[in-house]
C-alpha cells in the first residue's frame, strides 16, 4: 500500500554546509522541482492550520518505548489530519497522511528580534532598520538598490548575515562600510 507524507516547510539545510548564496539556492531548488516533476505535489499560497493524529489514544502513545509502538514510522492504527488553508480564499482542505515532516526552519516566519533597553534600540538610530527576513523577501535588484551607496551594519554571523554582508559589498565595492557584529544575546 502506498503512503502518504506530509512536508510542511521543506527547509533547506543540508545545502547550507556549502554556503550557496540565496539566489543560488533558489536556482537549484527550481531546477530540482522541474527536473523531478514536483510541482504539481506543492500547494503554494497556503498555510497549515491544524494538525492532528487520529489513531492510538495519548495514553497508549505515552506507553510505547519505541517509535509507533513497533519501531515503524508508519502506523496502520492511525493517520494524521492536516488542515491546510489557501490565504487567498481563506477556503481549507483536510489531508489525511500516514507520516509528517515538519521542516519549518530555524525561524520560520517570526523574525527573532533582541530586546533592547528603552530608547537605545532601532528608535534611537535615524536610519531604516529591517529584520533579514524583509531583505531576502526583496528580488535582488531591489536588495541591491536597498543598500546601494549605503552604510550597513548587518548584525549576525549566520547564513543569512554572511549573504546580506556580500551583497552589500557587491553593491558598495570594496570601499563600502559595513561589518558583521556577533552578539550571543542575540542568539
Amino acid at each position: 500500500m502506498e503512503k502518504k507524507i506530509a512536508i510542511i516547510g521543506a527547509g533547506i539545510s543540508g545545502l547550507l554546509a556549502y554556503f550557496p548564496s540565496q539566489h543560488q539556492v533558489l536556482d537549484y531548488i527550481q531546477s530540482y522541482a522541474h527536473h523531478f516533476d514536483l510541482l504539481k505535489h506543492i500547494k503554494f499560497n497556503t498555510k497549515v492550520v491544524g494538525i492532528e493524529y487520529e489513531g492510538a489514544s495519548d495514553e497508549e502513545i505515552g506507553s510505547w518505548s519505541s517509535w509507533n509502538g513497533s519501531g515503524t514510522p508508519f502506523s496502520s492504527q492511525g493517520k494524521w489530519k492536516v488542515v491546510a488553508q489557501d490565504i487567498q480564499s481563506h477556503s481549507t482542505e483536510v489531508y489525511q497522511v500516514d507520516f509528517v515532516i515538519l521542516c519549518l526552519g530555524r525561524f520560520s516566519d517570526v523574525p527573532n528580534m533582541p530586546e533592547f533597553p528603552p530608547n537605545k534600540g532601532p528608535e534611537a538610530f535615524h536610519g531604516k532598520v529591517i529584520h533579514s527576513m524583509e531583505y531576502v523577501a526583496m528580488d535582488y535588484k531591489s536588495a541591491a538598490e536597498f543598500v546601494k551607496e549605503k552604510r550597513v551594519t548587518v548584525v549576525g554571523f549566520q547564513k543569512n548575515a554572511l549573504d546580506i554582508a556580500m551583497e552589500c559589498s557587491a553593491a558598495n565595492g570594496s570601499q563600502s562600510f559595513w561589518f558583521i557584529s556577533l552578539e550571543k544575546e542575540f542568539y
